[in-house]
């Protein structure tokens, strides 16, 4: 189904960009890395799911800790993908066309083919690799990627296309995130600087972080169930990913279930600041970034900083 493999595609994704000391946990963000991307169609940013002939664009989500340096190039190509076997999302034929790019975070803007061009595909690869120093290159039949020397985070994106039932990516606004009970908004320059990110002390206290996710951001669509399968209609479930350049998370994931049905969801998790002696004279900006999954090839994501004293 085509639920199925997107999500299995956003999972692979990840795991390809984002491996890490098995010692570290997987929230720590303790060098460069790839959190997901966000597909949205030209005409309307919230659709995931662009139509032949729509003008569209994939946004990555890039994490690293504060100050290090974000010298990032790319290359991506995007082609009909091949059937899906579980693996990696892969090229099935020759690539439409090709990209790439230098800057703080990829983005990549296309136009689907039309109808006739991409015949029974409903699905499409975008494949390739980020680099954090070094320069990319892909080889579009195998997937290898290379960065030549510098780090590579390889990646492949399954892209959706409209349906019957078009997917529209969640939401992660300014108004859905507080700390400690308080509206935390996005950040505003360097987070130490006097009044630009809450500043905490680091005493090992516990901090709150609530990020409220609505009922009416999440699409109800058509799925098969049961033996023998029948067609219901159900809400997706959301899949919440927290991920910290310092300090101590409770835990990496949360969900929302497909039967919880409130009007709104409140999610918490608990985060600890590193210890004192981990902290600088003047502080220390501390990068927290969460990123929401409709399991359907939707997402959105938000960063938000504070600072650590002594």
């Amino acid at each position: 189904m085509k639920t199925s493999r997107l999500a299995a595609a956003a999972a692979l994704m990840l795991a390809a960009g984002a491996c890490q000391s098995d010692l570290d946990p997987g929230w720590l963000v303790y060098r460069d890395r790839v959190l997901g991307a966000r597909v949205e169609t030209a005409a309307d940013p919230r659709v995931a799911s662009p139509a032949p002939g729509d003008a569209a664009v994939v946004r990555w989500v890039m994490a690293a800790p504060p100050g290090a340096a974000q010298d990032r190039s790319w290359t991506f190509v995007l082609c009909p993908a091949a059937p899906y076997a579980g693996g990696i999302e892969s090229c099935g034929g020759p690539a439409f066309t090709s990209f790439a790019g230098r800057g703080p975070s990829p983005a990549v803007a296309f136009e689907v083919p039309p109808a006739e061009a991409l015949k029974t595909t409903d699905h499409l690869a975008l494949i390739g690799a980020v680099c954090s120093g070094g320069e990319p290159s892909v080889d579009p039949t195998s997937g290898v990627v290379s960065c030549g020397g510098g780090l590579v985070h390889q990646v492949a994106l399954g892209i959706g296309l409209a349906s019957d039932e078009p997917n529209h990516n969640p939401v992660l606004g300014d108004d859905r995130i507080a700390f400690d009970g308080r509206s935390w908004p996005a950040p505003a320059g360097d987070a130490c600087s006097e009044g630009a990110a809450p500043r905490v002390a680091a005493d090992g206290a516990v901090h709150t972080i609530e990020l409220t996710l609505r009922g009416s951001d999440r699409d109800t669509y058509t799925t098969a169930t049961g033996n023998p399968p029948r067609a219901v209609s159900v809400r997706e479930s959301l899949q919440l990913s927290h991920f910290a350049t310092a300090g101590e998370l409770e835990r990496q994931y949360s969900v929302v279930e497909r039967n919880d049905d409130r009007d709104s969801t409140a999610v918490s998790i608990e985060w600890i600041p590193p210890p004192a002696e981990e902290v600088p004279a003047g502080g220390l900006p501390v990068n927290l970034t969460f990123v929401v999954r409709d399991l359907r090839g939707g997402l959105d994501a938000a960063t938000r900083t504070l600072c650590v004293t002594r």
